[in-house]
Parts: structure tokens; sequence; C-alpha cells
């Protein structure tokens, strides 16, 4: 009966198409809907249908209203169907649009608004499928894409980006993948930002897999680039297109600091006071979240110093909202020729991206310097306090002992091990070899070889003058005779008396407070027994109350040369280059001694050799794995002795006094900086009477011979 009243009514509503997808209902709609899209998956400018059934359907349809998609277009006008029974007011709908797919991929479907008598309700996502046919079948490519949270952005202002496959039905297997270089943008690899998401859509569970992050930092303002990108996925070809952002230039009130995001401002002078042949440095340190990697911290501004050199650190890790972390940079100075100065900070200004990018400014700070004179020898009670004391006689005399790597018979502790070896070998070769020339012969071989090991050893001894230094003649001959006839001859000398008799005069000397007189008794000392690193210990701690850095130092890195094992005087030294403002000095270098390695590799090697002789005799295969243990054992204490014996012997010059370091060897050069007394330099080369060093502040130059102590 109402059939057709009903079919003209809904035909005139149905100029306007609904475009099928799943509906969510609201209020009181008592309807249900079902939807399907044939076919699905669909080829790439092919056509398909989407099918809409409206079940008990109770009212009138007015109106619709369609999402904006790339997706797919539709075709023509709908098609539709109605139905209904005579004894109940129950109705069924059906629409159908014809529509062509466009856009290659798994693409989702945007709701949907709809206009009823019962009210209005907007349509759920749908998945629709569109590939390429391949060989008979429809491919469906994966869809890589940039992802990132921001619609523009400042010149320097770093955030994340990241490449990733999105819509993925499974995970495929990524590898190759080749990105261009971006223009105008700096591009940094980072760990993965990124989080698979998961989403349920019908019956479909789709995945959004992000694959490599990147840090962006602009360089400059304009329509800033992501490049395209190519990768394979399940040994497919997958490439994403490039991007365009668009990037603001830096305000003009964050000009000289570029800085964007969330920061605290830190500065810190190392010291109130410096005197005219040290150093100053004052540190600058930027901490927070932002755009750490980019921005600029202001250099100071300085009355009375002459710059020397700048350290920048960085301790960043990436961020959400750029890199986390802090930015330091320490500047270093020297005291010009006048009686105070003054090191201004300025203040720092950056762009609050929390506060909807507001600018905030932290103040700086002027720190008002003294610059003190210090003469060469000067004594300042205030200064020349240790808690440290000198060796007694007990202590030295203890500490007698030669460092075992600088004797040449420490050679002769490897000897127990190749005798035993050569000793079996002999004998096996012995039953293993028939005739008595052929044996004769083994043997003779053999002794020959154990003969040369020794001349190996002590073939290049040198003079006994290297092993002992004698004190200077013009030192004994008030003790002595000395007799000149075709040669000097030293006769009836007591060294041990005279080392006691030095040492004991040296330690009064300390007491009463004489240290010029005890350091001249220490150095006698020390010329006898070169090798005592407690003589050259209180050698620097009566030249430190003396007042002479240079020395000093000179004598605490000599005392840690010999006994680079003794941590007190490591630490006599850092505490007498931090009181003398020396901080960017060269380092000791020493780390363990020697002496533990060689005497590991003494006892590893004889140990391996014994495991071959016995080898020899009786073939065990565990004997082998010991035997490769032991060999990799042998091969590292030999490694670990040969370079901390070159960092013994990689020995360190001191200026004697305020020293210039200049550009070329001659003595109208121009001046790099200017190094005070006590700095360690290491020598590189020479050229007349000037030396190239390098010094601690990276920088290289040449020195006169005579301002160093050697």
């Amino acid at each position: 009966m109402g059939i057709f009243s009903r079919e003209r009514k809904i035909t005139r509503y149905s100029k306007r198409l609904v475009i099928a997808t799943l509906f969510v209902f609201f209020g009181s709609i008592g309807f249900a809907v079902d939807v399907s899209i044939d076919p699905n998956p669909v080829a790439q400018n092919s056509r398909f249908v989407l099918s809409f059934t409206f079940e008990n359907f109770q009212g009138e349809f007015f109106d619709y209203t369609a999402p904006e998609s790339d997706a797919f277009e539709v075709l023509g006008a709908p098609e539709f169907s109605y139905f209904s029974s005579d004894d109940v007011d129950v109705v069924k709908m059906n629409l159908k649009l014809s529509c062509r797919a466009l856009k290659v991929g798994i693409n989702i479907l945007p709701p949907f608004s709809f206009e009823t008598s019962l009210g209005s309700f907007k349509s759920e996502q749908l998945v629709l499928k569109v590939g390429r046919y391949s060989r008979g079948d429809i491919i469906v490519p994966q869809s890589a894409v940039w992802g990132y949270s921001f619609d523009s952005l400042f010149v320097g202002e770093a955030r994340p980006v990241y490449i990733g496959l999105e819509n993925l039905l499974e995970v495929p297997l990524v590898d190759n993948l080749v990105v261009e270089n971006p223009y105008k943008a700096i591009l940094s690899e980072t760990t993965n930002f990124g989080l698979i998401e998961r989403r349920q859509i019908g019956e479909y569970t789709l995945l959004n897999l992000p694959l490599v992050s990147y840090m962006l930092t602009p360089t400059s303002a304009g329509d800033m680039v992501l490049p395209r990108f190519r990768m394979s996925a399940d040994g497919e070809t997958v490439s994403g297109d490039s991007v365009k952002i668009q990037i603001k230039p830096i305000p003009k009130e964050i000009e000289l600091t570029g800085a964007i995001g969330s920061f605290s401002y830190s500065y810190s002078v190392d010291n109130n006071r410096v005197y005219s042949d040290g150093r100053i440095s004052i540190l600058l340190t930027v901490s927070g979240e932002g755009n750490l990697n980019f921005l600029q911290i202001p250099e100071p501004v300085v009355e009375g110093f002459l710059f020397v050199d700048k350290i920048e650190t960085m301790d960043i890790v990436p961020s959400r909202k750029g890199y986390t972390g802090s930015k330091s940079v320490r500047y270093v100075y020297v005291p010009d020729d006048v009686s105070q100065g003054a090191i201004v900070v300025p203040s720092f200004v950056w762009l609050s991206p929390s506060d909807s990018y507001s600018t905030k400014t932290q103040a700086g700070k002027k720190f008002v310097i003294d610059i003190m004179n210090r003469q060469r020898g000067e004594i300042i009670a205030s200064q020349q306090k240790t808690v440290y004391q000198p060796k007694g006689v007990e202590e030295v005399l203890h500490h007698r002992r030669l460092s075992l790597f600088r004797q040449r018979w420490a050679l002769l502790l490897f000897l127990p091990g190749i005798i035993v070896f050569f000793v079996v070998f002999g004998c096996f070769l012995r039953k293993k070899i028939k005739g008595k020339k052929r044996v004769v012969a083994s043997s003779t071989i053999l002794m020959l070889c154990f003969l040369l090991i020794p001349g190996i050893f002590f073939g290049q001894v040198d003079d006994i003058e290297e092993e002992l230094t004698l004190p200077a003649i013009s030192d004994i001959e008030d003790i002595v005779e000395v007799d000149v006839v075709e040669e000097t001859v030293i006769e009836e000398f007591n060294f041990e008396q005279e080392f006691l008799d030095n040492l004991e005069l040296g330690l009064s000397a300390y007491e009463r407070g004489d240290f010029k007189e005890s350091c001249g008794f220490f150095q006698k000392g020390l010329d006898y027994e070169p090798d005592n690193s407690f003589l050259a210990f209180n050698l620097s701690l009566a030249s430190f109350q003396m007042g002479d850095v240079a020395q000093s130092i000179y004598f605490a890195r000599y005392a840690i040369r010999k006994d680079p094992g003794r941590q007190e005087f490591v630490v006599f030294l850092h505490e007498l280059e931090r009181e003398y403002n020396l901080g960017n000095q060269l380092g000791s270098n020493v780390v363990l001694d020697p002496d533990i390695f060689l005497i590991l590799l003494i006892v590893l090697s004889n140990i391996f050799l014994l495991l071959v002789s016995i080898w020899i005799l009786k073939r065990n295969n565990w004997l082998v794995v010991v035997g490769v243990m032991l060999f990799l054992l042998v091969v590292g204490s030999g490694s670990g002795f040969f370079i901390t014996k070159s960092n013994v012997d990689d020995w360190m010059e001191i200026c004697k006094e305020s020293s210039s370091l200049l550009n070329i060897p001659k003595s109208d050069s121009r001046e790099i900086i200017n190094l005070p007394a006590g700095t360690a330099v290491k020598v590189l080369g020479e050229a007349g009477s000037y030396l190239l060093v390098d010094t601690g502040y990276g920088l290289q130059g040449w020195i006169n011979r005579t301002d160093l102590i050697r």
C-alpha cells in the first residue's frame, strides 16, 4: 500500500549520495546498518561498489555530508531499493554507490554525517585496499610516510621526526633504507621516538610502524623539504614522498643565542684572584630541554685579561622536545699588565615553547678579579702550607728498590723456562734423529741458540754511567783527592755514607725552615740514587716551600715517573697544579706501574714454556687448551708492559718561569700565549736554540730551550 509513496519520498532526497561505511549509532536510533565493499582489494583507477543495507529503518532520511578524501571518488548517482511489510511498520533500505579507487595502499575511509527524522549520526571508518595488477594478481604496496607532530618550526628549533610504515596488516621485513640529504636543515639519526600503534577498524587490525628516527634542526627560514626516501619491504621497493614544512625566522630577541626550549643558565669563576703569571677560567652552562645542539652561549666581556682558549662540551641525549642535558663553554684567560680585571657574563635569552613561545631571560653577572704579582723564588706563607711531610731516613732507605723494568738483569728471570724448553726439546730430537752426525749437528745448533739468548738480551749494554750518575767533581773535591795522571781516578769515596749524610742534612734543614739549603742536600742525594722516588718527592716538597713552583712540579712528576703506582705523588701533583692555577696541564700519562705487567709476563712466560715442554713429552689435549690460554695471557701482559713503559718514558719538560710560546723559532716571532712557571710541555722537535712543544691547551709552538727544566 504505502510502498510507492515511501519510494517517491526517498526519491525526493536521493540527489545526494550516501558513501558506504559502517555507522555509529547515537541516541534512540533503532536501526542497524550492514556495509560492504565489492571488490576489496581493488586495482587503482578501477571501480568498486559500496553497499549499505539499513535494517529496521523507521523514519525518513533527510540529508548526508560526505567528507573529503583522496582515496576514491564517486561515479554517477546512487542506486537504492526500499522494502516494507503490510502487517508491521518495519522497512529495509539498500543504497549502492559506484566509486573509483585513486590512492594506492591501505586507505581508511573517513566518517560521514547523516540527518534523519530520528536524529543525526556519523559513520565509522572503513578499510579500502587499493593495489596494482602484477601477473594477474592485485598487489597492495606498503605506505611509507614521514611522521612528525608540528606544522611549522623556527630556525634552529630541534624536533624529532621519523620514517614509518602506516596502516599495516602485518609487520614486514625492512632493509636498504635510503634517505636523500635535506636542504636547509640538519637531519641527525637518533634513537626511536615512535611507538607501534594498533587500531581496530572493523575486521582489520592496522599497525603504524616507525622505522628510523631523526632529530630535525632547520638552518634557514622559508620552505624546508623533508626529502624523498625509499626502502625495501618484504623484497619490494617502497618509496615515500617529500614533505614541505614552513620554517619561521629567529625572533630578534634571541638572535644572539638562538635558544628555543626550557633552560636554566649558570656561571662560575674558578677563583676571584689570580697571579700575574697564572690564568683564570670561567664556566658557562646551559641545561634543560630544547635545541642544545644549536644554541650559542654568549661570550663574556673581559677587562684586563687576554683570551687563551675556549673549551666547549656537551652532554645531551635526544628527547621529544629536542635534546635534554647540558651544554658548557669554558673560557680561559691570562692577566694583562694591570692590577685588577673584570669578567662580565652577559644575559641569556631564549624562547619557551611551553609558554606559547614567549621570551625568557636570565641575567648575567660581573666578576671583579684581583691580579697579584709574584716573583720567582718568593715565599708566600699563606700559600706554602701543606699537609705533606718529607720522607724520613728509614722510609727513603727502605724504598731504595730500583724499578724492575729498568734493570737489565731482570731479563735473566726469563731463563728458567727457556732452559727447560731447550733441554726437553734437545732430548726429544736426540730420540727422533738417527746418526751421530745429525745428533751432533742438532746439539750444536741448540747450544748456539741458547748462547745467543744472553747476547740478544745483554748485547746492547751501555756504560755503567747510565746506571749510576756520579756526583760532579766540584761537589766532592773537598771530600776526596783527585789525582790526574792520564785520567781522573776517584779513590776511597764512600758513596753510601755520603748519601746518608746528604739525606740527614736535607731533612734537618727542612725542619729549620731553610728550604733552599734542604733542596741542595736532597739534590746531591738524588745524584747518588737517581731512581729513588721518595728522595725526589722530598725535593719537590722543599722546592714548594721555597716558592719555586716550576722545580716543585718537575720533581713531583719525576717521582711519579720513578714510582708510577704511588697515589700520594699523583694527588700532591694535582693539588700543586691546582694551587698555581695550572688547570690545562698535560697529563702524567702514568696509570699503572710497568713492573706489575713485567712480573706477570715473567711468571706466565715460564709457566707457558714449562707446559710446552710437558706437551712435547706427553701429548695431552688439555695441555693444548691451557697452553693457548696462557699464550693469550702472555701476549696481554706483554702489551700492557710496553704500553705502560712507553707512558713512563714519555717525559714532560717544565717551564722554569713565565715563557713565551712563539709561532716560529725566532726571538721576534709573534707570541701565541704566555706559559706560566710550572707549565708541562712535551718536546716534539728542535731548531737551533728553540724547541717545538705541545701544551695542555692543544696548542703547539716554539720555546727557548733555556726556559725549560730538562
